[in-house]
């Protein structure tokens, strides 16, 4: 295996050889995480795929259009001076290199230093998923190390560049932006050097599935009074995926964790509306708002979705400044880590490669908007009996309801009352018709006499009480748990 050293100037080889030891190794090394999202199979699926139906391309809206009050097209959601490398950064990551790639880079100051080619494990079958990640691990740690090695031999060498290796040298150019004493021996130290995986595939992929929902998202956020760039956001947070959850609990585009979740969407057992990408963008919308109005900052606005607007203000009090390019090039914070530093960058660099996007891709094609009616449940129905006397598709059903939890689609819950359905566009006469014929005695039947509901990440045994009405002792009981610990996935029995 070959691992390219230097992007832009020049390329260099280092033979790097891998013994690649499936049985389990004595000390695990822990890689730093590169993407905080996993993908939950199980949630509702698309009805077609981008090679099928009518091909149409994304426009870009006229920014400039736009009335709202402290935004200049000219300037607002521009790169402020300083800030470019960080932009550049990103853009590289959505726009250059894909999942089979993890980029080593500087922490600071973001120079990539090389790129480590996975494909070969994504692809392989045979293997497990910790293995696999041993195996990451060594191989990114080995490059680590080698250019640990080539950095302290520039800080040695650095009151005369002429000495340094070809290797080295290149190194040396790439920091040319870079300020500060002692820049490459803390660049050279193992924690500083970083490794991210490339998402250009991933964001592709963004771009087919935002034609479903982005128009119905820039009207909201126009008729909320806010910018409309800031749809762009769930590039940066989910690519787009309805399937994203987070190992902390967040969920849908706009990862919400569950908590703030709850103060503008429904989210119990039977209805997650953070799953919802329209629903959760009028919530998303609302809390930009509320950090906006907070730090009177549109930058600021935007790291407070990842950092809150308590931590930004603070940062804010303390920096002295609403500068975010100062802030994020010198507040330090045990909270403020690389993420909350590079948010703002992140989105800039998303709001630009998706905004001109056939210059990174060429031509793509997007999925058609989804169209949909809407009948509110006035009382509560099984899936089953829906499906059954209304003959609407399960498939269809899931795809135009990502709301509804896997206690529905299970069978385990009914659809409850006052849930606004969504059904395929111009059936809404013959379903009202189809759903008056129910027998009352069918509404109700789940084909189960029990209550369930499955675990979810960021759930706890009081927060499943509360969204079932039920005590955390009852639960235990019925559940047989001595203690509090549970786990993702775990169905549990709810009394």
């Amino acid at each position: 295996m070959k691992i390219v050293l230097g992007i832009y100037f020049a390329t260099f080889t280092i033979a790097v050889v891998y013994a690649v030891n499936l049985l389990p190794v004595p000390e695990e090394i822990q890689a730093e995480e590169s993407s905080q999202i996993d993908t939950d199979d199980s949630a509702p699926i698309k009805p077609e795929s981008p090679d099928e139906g009518k091909i149409r391309y994304l426009a870009s809206p006229n920014f400039a259009k736009q009335n709202i009050p402290d935004y200049d097209p000219e300037t607002t959601f521009k790169v402020p001076p300083g800030m470019e490398f960080r932009v550049n950064f990103w853009k590289e990551i959505y726009g250059k290199y894909t999942t089979d790639q993890i980029v080593i880079h500087d922490t600071k100051w973001l120079v990539i230093y090389t790129h480590v080619d996975i494909s070969d494990l994504n692809r392989q079958k045979n293997l497990s998923e910790g293995n696999k990640q041993r195996i990451k691990n060594r191989r990114i740690n080995s490059v680590k190390e080698e250019i640990s090695k080539v950095l302290l031999e520039i800080h040695k060498n650095r009151q005369d560049p002429s000495k340094l290796s070809p290797t080295a040298s290149l190194l040396y150019q790439k920091f040319k932006h870079a300020k500060g004493n002692d820049i490459f021996y803390e660049a050279s130290r193992l924690r500083n050097i970083r490794a991210q995986v490339g998402q250009k595939d991933q964001f592709i992929q963004g771009i087919y599935f935002a034609g479903r929902y982005l128009d119905q998202m820039e009207e909201i956020f126009a008729r909320m009074g806010m910018p409309i760039e800031l749809t762009r956001l769930p590039f940066v947070e989910s690519s787009f995926n309805l399937r994203a959850r987070s190992r902390v609990g967040a969920s849908g585009i706009w990862q919400f964790i569950r908590s703030t979740g709850k103060l503008f969407m429904r989210v119990d057992s039977l209805v997650d509306e953070r799953n919802d990408p329209i629903t959760s963008t009028v919530a998303a919308a609302k809390l930009l708002k509320i950090n906006y109005e907070m730090l009177q900052s549109w930058p600021l606005a935007v790291t407070a979705y990842n950092h809150g607007p308590a931590g930004m203000r603070k940062a804010a009090v303390r920096s002295g400044t609403k500068d975010i390019v100062w802030i994020t090039n010198n507040y330090e914070s045990r909270t403020f880590g690389f993420a909350s530093k590079n948010f703002y960058a992140e989105f800039l660099a998303a709001l630009e490669v998706q905004t001109h996007y056939e210059r990174y891709f060429g031509k793509l094609p997007v999925a058609d908007p989804v169209e949909f009616d809407t009948v509110k449940m006035v009382k509560p129905i099984s899936l089953s009996s829906l499906i059954i006397y209304t003959r609407l598709n399960k498939e269809i059903l899931q795809f135009l309801n990502p709301a509804l939890t896997k206690e529905v689609w299970g069978g385990r819950n009914l659809i409850p009352t006052g849930y606004d359905l969504r059904i395929p566009e111009g059936g809404k006469e013959r379903f009202l018709a189809r759903l008056k014929g129910v027998p009352s005695n069918e509404r109700s039947t789940t084909g189960s006499g029990v209550k369930y509901y499955t675990v979810q990440g960021g759930d706890n045994l009081i927060s499943i009480a509360e969204d079932h009405d039920v005590t955390v002792e009852s639960i235990r009981e019925a559940n047989d748990l001595s203690g509090s610990r549970i786990r993702a996935g775990q169905v549990l029995v709810i009394p």
